[in-house]
């Protein structure tokens, strides 16, 4: 018998094996790892100082592009404060500013305004070598404005007037801003009017001797140029760089629409870096709407990851209190430390390879010295299992497991002792014994015995569990087992098992479970009777038991409805005999009340037919068929509906009775119409016991292969599904007998026929019988 925990062995070489193959390969990657780490992050610094250079070149370059404008303007004010340029001679002015936008080619366009709202604009045109001039006048409440085209020598081209400008200098932002400030100031970038392209505008105000403000001079740049620089030091695939402002609008990007026209038509507007749609650079630019406003951030390194790559990035700010701008550079790291990566999984792999070997040469001696331990092994099991005499003892391979040789020798011999004895007493037992798995309820021994028991053989029996010898209705008991026997130790039950052939027998059954010195369960050890016999003997006995009381009630009834039959027919014969006398008096009488006769015609109908229900009673005792006829099975309904208008009228109970033309049936006619009564008065009992709000009852009538189909539904409680309604004795009715349906499925298959119940649609009870049809009885019996 086997005493040994369950649980999964690992062999000694396999423990070698791979403790020598992990602590290779720990050893080797422990250098391996330390060395990417340290190189990685010297290689780092590296990519964070060339990315501080690449960001200090474009602050540099920004400067140079912007210091033309600053020239140009500082050249004028000084120029125009001196004296040295005359700011009243249109002409003059522009001259000035044309001899400027040729000195300066990156300047798109510069002009003077005053504080009387004179204007003086030279830009040049989208056509190469063309200028154009534009002069506003104020003198008083009217202005004038006129365009002046010349080419790259000063020569005029043509002239032009435009009534319809009102622009005036002094309500625009370069204006204001340098009036506000009293000093230069640039604006923050936007879409210029005329060429619509991005641009910037630097202002400065120019004033008097006495420090009065005589107007602002203003230069336009077009800042296209730096996304075009951008594009060239940063090719798309090695990273790339963007500027923006100190409002987070995108100043200049490699490759990207940074002027976005609204949906309805509006003025176009450069991108803030909150609506970017570009993946690549959702990571960087979270960090500038999250930390800090960009114009607040001083020069830093970041680092983040997209689509599962690392970049390095730094953002450093221009270093001019007048441009609060913003550079952001960034790039994939793998353009600084992609050779090192490759070369780190050429060493990873270089490093199990040696570590494989290493564990090959480490099989190879631990095979040699688990060699003797498996012989050891496998000549204690085939002593275990009685392939080998222990007589012969166990070779030992090692001086240290002399004494566990010995034990294990001893262990085998005592537990062989037990188990024979053991084996003995579960075959040789004359009750059914099984031994049993707990937790799956699967054979592990059989004797004999219970083996007649299912049908099965031994050898079969060893396969099976409990839930396959159970209906499919009572697989909970293999699960009832499981939980007894773990939580009591003991278990007993009598329940119905399917033999091999399918028939079933009663099986009584004592468990309990045989655990170790440790507490495991081992196994359960059940002890089976076949108690068979036992159980269809008590059932005959309670059988017969149900029998004899059926008969006592039956023939009690018998004698109780014949002698009610006796008793009634007298006092009916003499109420039909007083009627006929009435009748005739009332005929002999001079004057004749109609309705008097009409009452006791009704009298004398209901008084013959109460007389006939009481012969039908009596005959049905006595198993007496009764006489059968043709009849109108509708008249006869309205006939009972009749005879119980008092009982529907009192328990507001309404009837409605649906048929189309329906043939003559054939049976007794009273019998017919004791079954139609019973089901009326078993609906409007139902309905008022439940104080049903809507009571009602519809009689359809059909035909259905050569009989009458009767559907009598109503609107009560229903039925209860575990009724058994036809049975004798069964009732709904706290003072009920149980005999009303059982004589009504009594009459109707007396005739033929057939009776039913079935769920009516909705709530309610609705009950089904068939009537043969007469012509169809005439057929059937020719």
């Amino acid at each position: 018998m086997n005493t040994s925990r369950p649980g999964r062995r690992i062999s000694l070489l396999l423990r070698l094996a791979v403790t020598i193959v992990g602590l290779q390969c720990v050893a080797v990657l422990t250098v391996v790892l330390f060395s990417y780490v340290s190189s990685e992050q010297a290689l780092l610094r590296q990519s964070r100082e060339l990315l501080q250079k690449d960001g200090m070149n474009v602050v540099e370059r920004v400067k140079a592009f912007m210091d033309p404008a600053r020239q140009s303007i500082g050249l004028a004010k000084r120029l125009s404060e001196n004296d040295v340029l005359s700011l009243s001679n249109p002409a003059e002015l522009e001259s000035f500013l044309f001899r400027q936008l040729q000195i300066g080619p990156r300047l798109s366009g510069m002009y003077y305004g005053d504080i009387d709202g004179n204007f003086v604009y030279v830009m040049r045109e989208a056509e190469e070598g063309t200028y154009r001039t534009r002069v506003i006048r104020a003198e008083d409440d009217h202005r004038t404005a006129s365009l002046i085209y010349r080419n790259d020598r000063y020569s005029v081209l043509r002239t032009e007037k435009d009534p319809d400008d009102t622009y005036d200098p002094r309500k625009r932002p370069w204006f204001q801003d340098a009036k506000d400030t009293g000093s230069r100031v640039w604006t923050k970038p936007y879409i210029f009017y005329s060429s619509q392209q991005p641009g910037i505008t630097l202002s400065t105000p120019v004033f008097d001797g006495q420090k009065r403000l005589r107007g602002v001079f203003g230069v336009d740049l077009e800042i296209d140029e730096l996304s075009v620089f951008l594009s060239e030091i940063w090719p798309q695939n090695a990273g790339a760089a963007m500027i923006v402002n100190h409002a987070g609008d995108v100043v200049a990007y490699p490759s990207f629409r940074y002027i976005a026209r609204g949906d309805d038509g509006s003025e176009r507007t450069l991108i803030n870096i909150a609506d970017l749609q570009d993946p690549l650079l959702r990571p960087l630019v979270s960090r500038l709407e999250d930390e800090e406003p960009p114009a607040a951030i001083r020069p830093r390194n970041s680092e983040f990851k997209f689509e599962g790559q690392r970049y390095v990035s730094r953002f450093v700010p221009i270093g001019d209190r007048e441009l609060p701008w913003l550079i952001a550079v960034f790039a994939p790291d793998e353009n600084f430390i992609g050779v090192v990566k490759d070369d780190r999984v050429r060493a990873i792999w270089f490093a199990f390879a040696v570590a494989f070997t290493a564990g090959l040469i480490g099989v190879f001696f631990a095979n040699r010295i688990n060699r003797p331990l498996r012989v050891f092994s496998k000549r204690t099991k085939m002593i275990s299992e009685g392939k080998a005499a222990p007589d012969d003892g166990i070779s030992v391979p090692y001086a240290e497991l002399k004494d566990a040789g010995d034990t294990i020798l001893h262990e085998i011999q005592q537990r062989k002792l037990v188990e024979q004895i053991y084996g003995q007493t579960f075959e040789l037992a004359s009750r059914g014994m099984v031994q049993i798995e707990p937790k799956t309820g699967r054979f592990q021994r059989v004797n004999a015995q219970f083996a007649d028991m299912t049908g099965y053989t031994v050898e079969e029996c060893v396969s099976l569990s409990i839930s396959d010898l159970l209906h499919s209705h009572e697989a909970e008991l293999a699960e009832t087992f499981n939980e007894a026997i773990f939580s009591e130790s003991e278990f007993a039950t009598e329940n119905q098992f399917r033999r091999k052939d399918g028939t079933d027998v009663w099986l009584r059954m004592d468990a309990i479970l045989i655990r170790d010195a440790a507490g495991a369960p081992l196994h359960a050890v059940a002890m089976v009777d076949d108690v068979s016999e036992t159980r269809k003997s008590k059932l005959r006995v309670a059988t017969l038991k149900r029998e004899l009381s059926h008969l006592a009630r039956v023939n009690m009834m018998g004698e109780m409805a014949s002698g009610l039959a006796h008793e009634l027919n007298q006092p009916l014969t003499a109420i039909i005999n007083n009627v006929d006398a009435a009748q005739m008096m009332l005929g002999k009488a001079d004057q004749t009340d109609a309705e008097l006769h009409e009452a006791l015609g009704d009298v004398e109908r209901q008084a013959r037919r109460a007389g006939d229900i009481i012969k039908t009673l009596r005959d049905l005792v006595r198993k007496d068929p009764g006489r059968t006829e043709a009849f109108n099975l509708i008249d006869l309904t309205n006939q009972v509906i009749s005879l119980t208008t008092r009982d529907l009228r009192e328990n507001a109970v309404t009837v409605d009775v649906q048929s189309r033309p329906l043939p003559n049936v054939e049976g007794n006619r009273t019998q017919i119409a004791q079954v139609l009564v019973n089901l009326l008065m078993n609906a409007i009992s139902a309905m008022a016991d439940a104080r049903c709000k809507r009571r009602h009852i519809v009689l359809e009538f059909k035909t259905n292969n050569g009989s009458a189909l009767v559907s009598i539904t109503d609107t009560g409680p229903g039925i209860a599904d575990d009724r058994r309604l036809f049975d004798t004795f069964e009732t709904q009715k706290p003072e009920g007998m149980g005999l009303g349906l059982s004589i009504c499925r009594s009459i109707i298959e007396a005739h033929g026929g057939r009776i039913w119940h079935d769920s009516a649609p909705g709530q309610g009870a609705r009950f089904l019988f068939t009537v043969p049809l007469a012509k169809a009885r005439e057929e059937a019996a020719g």
